[in-house]
């Protein structure tokens, strides 16, 4: 979800909420729920239990499939920009 998030919406996920990427700190939009979180990002919401392959993330409407493969210059920026948790 988070590479998702980067990569279609240019914000940063984490733990607190989303983000512009810029600084980090600007709250992208307030949510209460997880379903509110996953239906601002165009996501079909699935259940914790459901959530335990990468194959679970699933956009809301066939058009928005998008490419997360990784070439080398988008690793090194994403590593650059601290999307990738340690």
């Amino acid at each position: 979800m988070r590479l998702w998030t980067t990569r279609v919406f240019g914000w940063k996920l984490n733990e607190n909420g989303v983000f512009e990427r810029g600084d980090g700190k600007t709250r992208v939009f307030e949510a209460s729920t997880e379903r509110e979180i996953f239906d601002r990002l165009r996501l079909v919401y699935r259940e914790p239990h459901e959530r335990h392959y990468w194959d679970a993330l699933e956009p809301l409407h066939e058009t928005e499939k998008t490419d997360l493969t990784l070439n080398q210059p988008q690793l090194k920026d994403d590593l650059r920009n601290n999307v990738w948790v340690n």
